[in-house]
């Protein structure tokens, strides 16, 4: 429980109780963030935790996940990636992801997640999710594992958990190596508080699998308090060239809002983020304590693919911008 993480950080380092504190999400941290923000602020309220929260980012996230799903035929179909019968084709397997969810069936909806993925990679010849511009990689632990082709038909119980598994080394497995070794590596020697016995990334196919009922759930709710009832700053960034997360389902939900000051923030004007040598490399459109920005040249890991961009946006939103 982050909560109560956070009560006990607090009591240990108690000069942490005056200093803004920002959370920083990036993909499905982006929901449970939203959460974690809504009840730190709660506890805040309460008197049971003592903190500045100061504001919550949410880059690339799964906020709306059927609204994310949605926009999958529209956004390679305007990218070349497919044509319009491939639209069609993914536009109605992800509406049954959508029906999955109106229905309750959460688990369902998460199996047809990964057979919609599954579907586009078979259409676009392997497309990278991450970045639609990077070369597709058919050796990935993914395609290993799972393959790209459909697979003979076989009881649903065990279909359920083969698209979870095929989604956890779609999404988790074949990005771990090079994140497994900074964290149990350089990093974990740089703290030397963690016991040899405990593994970054150790449990994250178990917890992966424990949490497919609640992938498809939405986070909107909890932006939509924080924007109501709070101050706190509230951002999205999103990278261009994302497919899991792609720009127009982000702005979807973002546009649909139950916030007083959507229609505002909608209407308002975009500002352009150029760099040094005056090329445009983001855009940003605020309203009261929302913000939205689009990074350009960027795809899912926006600090990966464009550093620098990601430093200013930081920069911008806790104020230490130069």
């Amino acid at each position: 429980d982050l909560v109560t993480f956070m009560q006990a950080f607090f009591k240990k380092v108690p000069e942490f109780e005056k200093v803004p504190l920002y959370i920083f999400t990036e993909s499905y941290g982006g929901k449970m963030g939203a959460r974690f923000a809504q009840a730190l602020n709660k506890a805040i309220q309460q008197k049971k935790v003592r903190c500045q929260m100061a504001g919550l980012v949410m880059g690339d996230s799964w906020i709306s996940p059927v609204v994310a799903v949605r926009a999958w035929g529209q956004y390679p179909y305007a990218t070349s990636l497919i044509d319009s019968a491939g639209k069609a084709a993914i536009d109605n397997k992800t509406s049954e992801v959508a029906a999955a969810v109106k229905a309750g069936k959460m688990t369902e909806a998460t199996k047809l997640w990964g057979e919609s993925e599954e579907l586009i990679e078979t259409i676009t010849n392997g497309v990278n999710f991450y970045n639609i511009l990077k070369t597709p990689d058919n050796t990935s632990t993914a395609n290993h594992v799972m393959g790209t082709t459909r697979r003979p038909q076989r009881n649903d119980h065990v279909f359920k958990l083969s698209e979870v598994e095929y989604l956890y080394h779609h999404h988790v497995g074949q990005l771990a190596e090079s994140l497994d070794a900074l964290m149990n590596g350089p990093i974990k020697e740089k703290l030397k508080v963690i016991p040899a016995n405990v593994t970054w990334g150790g449990q994250s196919k178990m917890v992966f699998e424990a949490l497919a009922g609640d992938f498809m759930t939405s986070a909107v709710p909890n932006v939509e308090v924080l924007l109501n009832t709070t101050s706190l700053k509230v951002v999205v960034y999103n990278g261009q060239l994302d497919l899991i997360v792609c720009t127009p389902g982000s702005q979807k939900w973002v546009e649909n809002m139950h916030w007083a000051g959507t229609k505002q923030w909608v209407q308002s004007t975009r500002k352009p983020m150029e760099s040094s040598t005056g090329g445009t490399v983001a855009f940003s459109k605020s309203f009261k304590n929302f913000t939205f920005y689009w990074i350009l040249n960027a795809g899912h890991m926006v600090p990966i693919d464009a550093g620098e961009v990601a430093m200013r946006v930081m920069e911008e939103i806790v104020g230490t911008k130069k």
